[in-house]
């Protein structure tokens, strides 16, 4: 029980800090990205998602999967069909171009949840859940915690 309140302690902390040190930046790379999700529905040409791993310590995790779905995935259960997938760089930085695949100004939601390859299988990693409305034009950047 005490552990349990330790670490949603140690939760609530850290993200009240990426809160706190979220940064603007307005080069558009995929660099730069806030932890706090920031939408810029139908104002931009790209249609983007911008995502980092990291820890509840704040160590961001190279190589891992982060998967893009348009059902909802249950933990335990089969996962739904995959639509796009992006291993994360050394800086824990994942970045979906979704110009193509995202045509309709009508938004439709998608999930996205992080995995790591261990041999031919995936190990769902996500402790936070990436939920997000996305449309033509559609700029998201946001972060989401992992194992």
């Amino acid at each position: 029980m005490k552990l349990n309140f330790i670490k949603t302690i140690l939760l609530v902390f850290i993200t009240i800090f990426f809160f706190s040190c979220s940064k603007q930046d307005d080069t558009n790379s995929p660099e730069a990205y806030s932890p706090e999700t920031t939408l810029e529905p139908g104002t931009n040409a790209n249609t983007e998602v911008s995502l980092t791993a990291i820890t509840i310590t704040g160590a961001v995790k190279s190589g891992y999967k982060i998967v893009m779905f348009d059902t909802q995935p249950i933990n335990g259960a089969s996962l739904p069909p995959t639509i796009m997938e992006v291993t994360t760089d050394a800086n824990g930085f994942s970045f979906f171009d979704l110009t193509a695949l995202i045509t309709n100004k009508i938004a439709q939601t998608y999930y996205f949840e992080v995995f790591e390859q261990v041999g031919t299988d995936y190990v769902w990693k996500s402790q936070s859940h990436y939920t997000v409305d996305l449309s033509k034009g559609t700029i998201a950047k946001s972060a989401i915690i992992v194992d």
